[in-house]
């Protein structure tokens, strides 16, 4: 894998410039920052100092094990800072366009195609190959796709999937065994977010 600047597509760039694709990123920030209020006042209302330090420095050490514990085999990272964007070529064909502030981590063998998305947000125009399924893994969700385009944002409390082309498949990693074993397909301009506690929340997103 390379990252690339000036031979990604043009048509790839400007999709993470699309109506739709800046929908998902400002309603799945909206959605965390509302989110982050409520636990805000709860913490307050409901918890005592010395229970809010333990449940972060809980919090903290599986965020902190999660990727190594997913990710053993060999990968690759990529990552962007504030304001920077960074389009990136697999061995495959398949083109991602890095968002601001984002973490990437790249995994090949023979079975399978993985791409773990740790924090931020990425827009993946995947290459088919039917012999090996392309995955991208966040801390609530999967997403199972064969030669599509789609969106991915990755929050600390949410994960949210847009789908520009193709079908993908989505099924959460978290929350109860039930939820775990639900799978929902999506279609373009579908929507589709994730929680923490393995609920799913899809929508059609308005065309413009």
């Amino acid at each position: 894998m390379k990252p690339q600047s000036d031979e990604s597509p043009v048509a790839l760039e400007a999709l993470r410039d699309r109506s739709i694709v800046t929908a998902s990123r400002d309603y799945a920030r909206r959605w965390e920052q509302s989110r982050a209020q409520v636990l805000s006042v709860r913490a307050v209302v409901f918890a005592s100092a010395g229970v809010i330090a333990a449940a972060c420095m809980a919090a903290y050490a599986v965020l902190a094990v999660w990727p190594a514990i997913l990710y053993p085999a060999v990968e690759k990272r990529v990552e962007t800072h504030s304001g920077e964007t960074q389009a990136v070529a697999l061995d495959d064909g398949t083109r991602i366009v890095l968002d601001a502030s984002s973490q990437l981590r790249v995994a090949y063998n023979s079975a399978a195609r993985d791409v773990a998305l740790l924090v931020g947000q990425a827009h993946f125009k995947v290459a088919k190959d039917p012999r090996r399924p392309f995955r991208v893994h966040t801390k609530f969700a999967e997403v199972v796709a064969v030669g599509t385009a789609f969106d991915v944002v990755a929050l600390p409390e949410r994960t949210t999937v847009t789908l520009l082309a193709g079908r993908v498949n989505v099924r959460p990693v978290s929350g109860t065994t039930l939820a775990r074993r639900r799978v929902e397909a999506l279609e373009p301009g579908e929507q589709l977010g994730i929680t923490g506690s393995g609920e799913l929340l899809k929508r059609r997103l308005p065309q413009r």
